[in-house]
C-alpha cells in the first residue's frame, strides 16, 4: 500500500527556473561583495601609487572563486522542499529541487524517519533521520498545516514502533 506523499515548499522554492538561473541568481551577491571588496582594499595602494597588478590578478579570482564556493553551498544546505509519507520524510534544497526537476520521482526518494517537532528558543526544530532542520514560519507558507502534517507523521512513526 503506498500512502501519499504531502509537499510543503519554502519561499526558496525555485520554482520553474533552470539550474543555471537558479545558480546565477545565487552568485549574484556574494561574488558582487567579493570583488567590491577586493576593489576597496586596493583603492588605497593605487592612491598611493603603489603597484597593485601583481596583486590583484591572484587575489580577484581567489575572492570569485571562494564566493563562488560558498554560494553553491548555501544553495545546497537552504531547504526548498518538504516531502512526508506515513511517518517519513525528507528535505530538499535549492539544489537538489532545480537539479532534478525532469527526473524526479517521489516514489523513489529515500526517505528518513520524522520525530515530533519540538520548539526551542521560539523556533519549531524537527528531525528527519540524524538530522535536524529549524522550520521558521516566515519560510514555510503553509506553516499551520505543516506542523500538523509532520505531528500527524510523527505519531504515524511512534505507532509503527510500538507495534
Amino acid at each position: 500500500m503506498t500512502q501519499t506523499a504531502h509537499t510543503f515548499s519554502s519561499i526558496h522554492h525555485p520554482g520553474e527556473m533552470s539550474l543555471a538561473l537558479v545558480v546565477a541568481r545565487a552568485q549574484a551577491q556574494p561574488v558582487a561583495l567579493a570583488l567590491i571588496a577586493v576593489m576597496v582594499a586596493t583603492l588605497p595602494a593605487v592612491l598611493q601609487g603603489e603597484p597593485v597588478l601583481g596583486t590583484v590578478v591572484w587575489v580577484a579570482p581567489l575572492a570569485y572563486g571562494v564566493a563562488a564556493a560558498w554560494s553553491l553551498y548555501e544553495l545546497r544546505r537552504k531547504p526548498a522542499e518538504l516531502i512526508v509519507r506515513g511517518g517519513f520524510g525528507t528535505m530538499r534544497s535549492v539544489w537538489d529541487v532545480a537539479r532534478s526537476r525532469d527526473s524526479f520521482d517521489a516514489e523513489r526518494i529515500r526517505l528518513h524517519p520524522l520525530f515530533e517537532p519540538g520548539k526551542k528558543d521560539g523556533l519549531m526544530h524537527i528531525g528527519l533521520g540524524d538530522t535536524v532542520f529549524t522550520l521558521r514560519p516566515a519560510e514555510w507558507p503553509r506553516y499551520t498545516e505543516l506542523l500538523a502534517t509532520l505531528r500527524q507523521a510523527a505519531a504515524a512513526l511512534q505507532s509503527l514502533s510500538s507495534t
